[in-house]
């Protein structure tokens, strides 16, 4: 229970909960909107994160330095108009973000580093605002120093608390029901709510009547054997913070390595494992405060709870991977990561039973307890540095800064060099041997007979314990036995032996199999049997290489190019043509006509001028992360500007609006079934001169028997698609993800001219 009565926090809660919220829908979806633009590559993404923390670091700063000159109810006050302006900033947020970017994207997205300086000057005012609303609050609803370890652990917490629902929200309803734009309008709504809520404190706020501030005395000053707040140089603090915050969020990283794999990177994984980890923080910043006003030696208490986490953080992943999969509760998850595909969402027994043990069980094994700890030594670092009520939203601006940066650099150290050259077990080995610096720092200032000092040698032990990349990633892919695995940056591609071949997963996801000859071959050779000379080819996604080997069928046929986000697939195809007979494969990877390009695909045709006479995207299965990209309306009319004259794109159609899409984009389309063929000029069914192709000599020898015979089929049922008949369902657009987040349809005629409104869909 807070002890100081202060009615102005409790009544501060809801709003401050709302705002966190706001911030996380708005990370979700302005992230969502620019790598349209910058691509879903792991460098781009990971200076987006990088650039979103700098500006929160900023803010911070800034935020601490301004409260400390104002009295608590301008604080309060400016808390109010930093909330109205979020709101209005994310009114337009839109428009800048997707609309205009759209237009300067081939300008802004050129180089690595000029992506990084405009994510982060773009990123910049927004996030500043939300980074100076912790301090400009803490100043102004903070009375008294001796319990502000409570107060601002408690504000901190229920801030998280709604970053965490509104990082779940994101995904599962708001855009699931209302587009990206729809859900920025929702982060809109609330700042303004926020806004209100905090003018309607004021009342609650008043001004100190000592004439002086106030300082922390009743329950810390010149007692024998307690530490005072702001005992220890305030400098130490922050550099604690901020290794605290490196290693925080390189651990972060590992821990959603870890779970996308585990669920297998479908749309839902990102928003949904982000808010379990935020509400451990909650959990633990709330409970925090009350351990920490009876801590004694703040520091050592701090220091603890960093080597903790990294001990139950080794702890838990060490169990997930040796623990017999027999186990009761791991059973049924290696089961479910030997499967091909993720599971049906829905609302049966079992689907419900499913989402339950992936995305509440797992996560709260692997990470929970740690990050409650992570939130523990936040109350506890206010213990140890909140001596005045004038200074604390500086001091906690100045630590939050500290912290952000920390988490920035961590980022991008971790995120783009660590897993590059050691991958995750390796990676989360170097962290937990940073985190020793904290019991280095305990035997300094306690010396051996320090709790951080005794806890150094189980650290250590853990350490060596930790499990290696190839137990780790066999046990996360169902313990198939022959696994071969590749792991960088970019992603985790596994190949795995089955009775006649090997097949391939991206993220714990099956995307193709081994040898040649099957459903991607006839999808590649498909539009090179149509085109009378596709002598430059465009394929998004490598897979296996079927079906890039396929497309290249045809003796003109003069470039393969080949755009694909995870390089470690010609990597493991490389070294599997090695070790394997598969002519097919050989023959592909010596093919000089063959070009990788490891690039986000749209990104590469949106920046580049080149022209083909054949584009197609790999199959993706719908509800994969990011899949919207390249199923939407605005994919398609790009690769029609992308085609040279006579060019056609062949697309796999799983579904209704991914197909009504494709046609909505292309004026010619032929239907082949599940795949349809588009085109800007007028196209003719020729079966004659497709089936003289397909059974040719040469055909014959390089595709195979099997897959001429599915050719010589799919060619012959062709037709020009019947666009009377359409059902006409709603199309996947950019800010519209449909067939990506599972999205059901809407009826409502009123309801779906606003969303289209906000989310701008023609």
């Amino acid at each position: 229970m807070i002890r100081s009565g202060n009615k102005a926090l409790w009544a501060a809660s809801l709003p401050f909960c709302l705002s966190g919220a706001s911030a996380l829908i708005y990370q979700v979806c302005w992230q969502r909107m620019l790598t349209l633009h910058s691509g879903v590559g792991v460098y781009s993404v990971a200076l987006m994160v990088a650039a979103f923390m700098a500006g929160l670091g900023s803010g911070s700063y800034v935020g601490g330095l301004l409260s400390k000159q104002m009295t608590r109810r301008r604080a309060l006050t400016a808390f109010a108009l930093l909330e109205l302006t979020i709101g209005l900033f994310g009114m337009v947020s839109a428009r800048l973000y997707y609309d205009l970017f759209s237009t300067y994207a081939p300008v802004v997205y050129g180089t690595l580093w000029l992506t990084g300086f405009v994510d982060f000057a773009i990123f910049l005012f927004p996030t500043a605002l939300m980074g100076m609303s912790l301090p400009f609050l803490v100043r102004a609803v903070v009375s008294d120093p001796d319990v502000a370890c409570i107060e601002i652990g408690y504000l901190y917490g229920v801030n998280t608390l709604g970053a965490g629902i509104g990082s779940a929200l994101a995904p599962w309803v708001l855009i699931r029901t209302l587009g990206v734009g729809g859900a920025v309008w929702a982060g809109v709504v609330l700042n303004l709510l926020v806004a209100l809520g905090a003018m309607a404190l004021a009342p609650f706020v008043y001004e100190s009547t000592t004439g002086r501030p106030k300082a922390a005395r009743t329950l810390f000053r010149d007692v024998p054997g307690i530490e005072a707040p702001g005992r220890r140089p305030f400098t130490m603090w922050v550099m604690l913070y901020a290794l605290s915050g490196f290693c925080a969020i390189g651990l972060e990283i590992v821990w959603f390595r870890l779970m996308d794999v585990a669920g297998k990177s479908t749309a839902f994984n990102y928003g949904t494992f982000l808010s379990v980890f935020l509400c451990g923080l909650a959990a633990g910043s709330i409970v925090g405060g009350h351990l920490a006003v009876r801590m004694k030696r703040p520091l050592m208490g701090f220091l603890v709870c960093q080597m903790l986490v990294g001990i139950f953080a080794a702890a838990a992943i060490t169990a997930v991977t040796f623990v017999p999969s027999s186990f009761p509760v791991l059973q049924p998850l290696v089961e479910y990561w030997r499967l091909l595909d993720p599971f049906a969402l829905g609302l049966t027994r079992e689907a419900l039973i499913n989402m339950f043990r992936l995305y509440v069980v797992l996560p709260l094994i692997l990470y929970a307890v740690p990050t409650v700890i992570m939130g523990v030594s936040f109350a506890i670092l206010q213990r140890g540095v909140q001596d005045d009520q004038v200074s604390s939203g500086w001091k906690v601006g100045v630590l939050q800064a500290a912290n952000i940066t920390g988490c920035a650099a961590g980022s991008l150290v971790v995120g783009l060099i660590g897993l590059e050259l050691l991958g995750t077990a390796e990676m989360l080995r170097v962290l937990l041997s940073l985190m020793l610096v904290f019991g280095i720092v305990g035997f300094w200032a306690y010396g051996f007979r320090a709790v951080p000092t005794a806890l150094a040698p189980i650290f250590v032990t853990f350490i060596l314990l930790l499990p290696g990349q190839g137990s780790l990633w066999t046990r996360l892919h169902g313990d198939q036995p022959g696994l071969m695995i590749s792991e960088d940056a970019t992603g985790v591609v596994a190949l795995i032996p089955k009775r006649d071949g090997h097949d391939v997963f991206v993220d714990g996801r099956w995307h193709s199999s081994l040898p040649f000859g099957g459903s991607h071959s006839e999808f590649g050779a498909l539009p090179a049997l149509l085109h009378p000379s596709p002598r430059e080819v465009a394929i998004i996604g490598l897979g296996s290489g079927d079906t890039a080997w396929s497309v290249g069928f045809r003796k003109d046929t003069q470039s393969v190019t080949v755009f694909e986000l995870r390089s470690g697939e010609m990597k493991l195809l490389q070294r599997l043509a090695r070790e394997h007979s598969y002519p097919s494969l050989l023959s592909f990877i010596g093919d000089p006509r063959v070009e990788l390009v490891i690039e986000d695909g749209r990104k590469a045709l949106n920046l580049g001028n080149k022209t083909y006479d054949v584009i197609q995207a790999d199959p993706l299965v719908p509800m994969s992360a990011y899949c919207g990209n390249i199923y939407s309306v605005e994919f398609f009319r790009l690769c029609a500007t992308r085609l040279k004259p006579g060019g056609i794109m062949c697309q796999w159609v799983p579904t209704p609006r991914i197909r009504a899409s494709f046609a909505a984009a292309f004026p010619h389309v032929l239907d082949f079934r599940n795949i349809l063929v588009g085109s800007r000029d007028p196209l003719q069914v020729d079966s004659a001169a497709w089936l003289s192709r397909v059974n040719s000599p040469e055909t014959r020898a390089y595709l195979g028997e099997a897959v001429v015979s599915m050719l010589a089929g799919r060619v012959t049922d062709c037709k020009a698609l019947d666009r009377s008949k359409s059902s006409n369902p709603e199309l996947n657009h950019d800010l519209c993800p449909l067939d990506e987040f599972a999205s059901p349809p809407r009826q409502a005629s009123m309801w779906k001219t606003l969303l289209n409104t906000a989310n701008r869909v023609e």
